[in-house]
């Protein structure tokens, strides 16, 4: 009985080691599948500069390593605004051959987008253009006009094209990212996060003609029967640029975007001694009517990496 009760208690000394080593290493297991990778982390937190923006949300990368130099809360899903229209625009590139194709803008997307008090670049109903110049109505004067067109007469419905969209938008890692319109307006099912939308400019600018319209300060749209003295567009940035007295020696383009719910925001690109940034920025106090947080921003940044380059 003595040695029943010996072997009993070693019995139970051995069931005990074993359950301390497997929950040890069910512990070390779980920390590696959910723990982000360690370079993630340094890649998020890293922030060279040292230095504060107006804006919620920001973040600076080199442009062709993709190196981080500054984030701020950079991962927080946010309200896109009219940064969505970088990806209305991408990915219009990539479905169509011809951009000098001639399209009508259709009539009945007016009453929508008059209601929405959605920005337009200033197509008529029924107006006969050209692809090439919704391209730059969509990212120049941020038309939603040009934008539903392009997706319209590309995949035959607004909803097919913004379908796509968020297919592109997992195929390039865009894990925060979710669309519902390819204007930007405000829905609680339509957000992306500033670290998405670097990626997303990153690729866009590998194409050519994206860096063109990217880099275009005004464009000209030639008339028609419809509008017969044509028109002239102007980049957001630089118009705004202007009309506040701003100048910068690093910008090379951008795209601005605002709605109540996202603030004021800017994707821009900028080049300092030789090397190209790409920043974003969101959630900048103000609107059309205040200073221009969202570019002071930008200014700042640039010149913060110049002086510490």
């Amino acid at each position: 009985m003595k040695y029943i009760k010996i072997l009993t208690f070693c019995f139970l000394l051995a069931c005990l080691g074993f359950y301390v080593v497997s929950a040890k290493d069910i512990d070390r297991i779980g920390q590696k599948l959910f723990q982000k990778k360690p370079e993630e982390n340094k890649q998020l937190e890293n922030d060279e500069l040292n230095i504060d923006v107006n804006s919620r949300y920001a973040i600076l990368v080199e442009q062709d390593s993709g190196r981080v130099l500054y984030t701020k809360q950079a991962k927080k899903r946010i309200h896109p605004a009219s940064l969505t229209k970088i990806m209305t625009v991408y990915l219009a590139l990539q479905s169509i051959t011809d951009e000098n194709k001639i399209v009508q803008v259709p009539a009945d997307i007016f009453p929508k987008l008059e209601a929405e008090n959605a920005s337009v670049a200033g197509f008529q109903p029924n107006e006969n253009v050209r692809i090439k110049d919704l391209l730059y109505g969509a990212l120049l004067p941020s038309g939603a006009d040009a934008c539903i067109t392009l997706a319209q007469t590309i995949d035959g419905s607004e909803e097919a094209f913004v379908k796509r969209m968020n297919e592109t938008a997992k195929q390039l890692g865009m894990h925060d990212t979710h669309f519902t319109n390819c204007t930007g307006l405000d829905d609680d099912q339509h957000y992306s996060s500033v670290y998405d939308l670097q990626l997303l400019l990153r690729e866009a600018l590998k194409n050519d003609a994206f860096a063109e319209i990217f880099h275009t300060k005004t464009y000209v749209v030639e008339g028609d029967h419809v509008n017969p003295t044509g028109f002239t567009m102007y980049g957001t940035m630089w118009q705004t640029m202007e009309v506040h007295n701003l100048y910068s020696d690093f910008l090379l383009g951008g795209k601005t975007g605002y709605t109540p719910d996202a603030g004021l925001c800017l994707a821009s690109q900028g080049s300092v001694n030789g090397t190209q940034y790409l920043l974003i920025t969101a959630g900048a106090d103000g609107d059309a009517e205040t200073e221009p947080y969202h570019i002071l921003d930008a200014i700042k940044v640039y010149e913060k990496v110049k002086k510490e380059s």
